[in-house]
């Protein structure tokens, strides 16, 4: 189904009850993200969130298997590439799931740190699930100080916030998918002043003229230049995105 830095993913059948399922296989030399990621799942239940049903260790063979429930839909990546680029009802829909999803870890001090479209799968009626926790922070770990998570060098460069530290980077990474999606492409190639000229000219300029040159509703616009506002301290948080203008038609929506 896939590959990764730490494993690749296979398609598998429970011989017992003819389930359908994916199967993680890692070797144990990355018991590392093995054990965060193992760690991430046990805490979590979220319907957009990928479930881990079972986890094993073939010593002989030194790999652990990780199955989990399949998702039909395959990746969000697929399907912004079919498409070119979603229409805005849609990706309000899958912004909105993936949103709650996030809101939903940050409560447990769980910090995805890399979101990126591979990482989001899409279920056969078309629904969200977070996943691969691989390179996850949980504030636990630092005991008390996430001072290590500033200069942890981890996720994708093209998806990275300036800064790699806890809620607010997931936030940087959500805005980055949530531009993708809108125009099929990345707003910029790094957030890095002296690698990206677009990305020096938005930190300088703001991010709007380049919103609106896209021809993005306003509610998006605003939302965007929120989440992609450089300085973490002034960057909106995850709960802000959720009682955005741009994501209340579908709250009001899933309320009735």
């Amino acid at each position: 189904l896939g590959s990764g830095a730490h494993g690749v993913v296979r398609l598998a059948r429970h011989r017992h009850t003819n389930e359908i399922v994916a199967v993680k296989v890692m070797p144990v030399s990355q018991m590392a993200p093995v054990a965060t990621e193992l760690a991430a799942y046990g805490l979590t239940r979220h319907p957009n969130i990928i479930e881990l049903r079972s986890t094993s260790v073939d010593l002989d063979r030194k790999r652990v298997y990780m199955v989990m429930e399949l998702a039909r839909g395959g990746e969000l990546f697929d399907r912004i590439a079919e498409c070119g680029h979603l229409d805005e009802p849609t990706a309000r829909r899958y912004l909105y799931e993936m949103a709650d999803a996030l809101a939903y870890c940050h409560t447990r001090n769980i910090y995805h740190r890399d979101l990126k479209p591979e990482n989001v799968l899409l279920t056969n009626d078309d629904k969200v699930k977070l996943c691969d926790f691989g390179l996850a922070a949980m504030w636990a770990r630092v005991h008390d100080n996430a001072t290590y998570l500033s200069h942890t060098k981890c996720g994708s460069l093209m998806y990275a916030a300036p800064e790699v530290i806890t809620s607010s980077a997931d936030v940087w990474s959500l805005g980055v998918i949530f531009y993708a999606m809108l125009t099929g492409a990345l707003p910029f190639q790094v957030a890095n002043e002296g690698k990206c000229r677009r990305y020096a000219a938005a930190k300088q300029n703001g991010f709007r003229a380049t919103c609106e040159a896209n021809g993005f509703s306003e509610e998006a616009v605003s939302l965007l230049c929120a989440m992609l506002q450089p300085d973490p301290a002034l960057r909106c948080s995850i709960q802000s995105v959720l009682d955005s203008d741009f994501l209340q038609p579908h709250r009001a929506a899933a309320a009735e």
